[in-house]
């Protein structure tokens, strides 16, 4: 019955070694990720300047959709492309929110 319970001891600590590398691959793929964000975002930046000029809408469903299908096509998971869909709506809403907010801090 002691055999079992080292047994079962050693398997947690296991466990919560494996989970704990698997957060530290986490934490270092969500800097990489927000180090992107930010270069993207430094992007939109110039984007939103240049449609600006070019007195263009900031929100560009069109762009949008062709740019999520895109990536659904390439996406060989285990997102869904329900997913992909979800997580790029979502940067592309910041995106404009952060052009718009922009454009009128430039127009002032």
């Amino acid at each position: 019955m002691a055999n079992i319970s080292k047994n079962l001891h050693w398997e947690v600590k296991m466990n919560n070694q494996n989970l704990d590398q698997f957060r530290h691959q986490i934490d270092k793929l969500n800097l990489q990720i927000l180090e992107l964000l930010n270069e993207r975002t430094a992007i939109v930046e110039l984007i939103g300047r240049e449609k600006q000029k070019q007195d263009k809408q900031v929100y560009d469903p069109v762009r949008e959709q062709q740019i999520i299908n895109q990536l659904q096509e390439i996406n060989q998971g285990p997102m869904t492309n329900e997913m992909v869909s979800e997580i790029f709506k979502q940067i592309f809403k910041v995106s404009v929110e952060y052009q718009k907010n922009k454009s009128e801090n430039f127009m002032e």
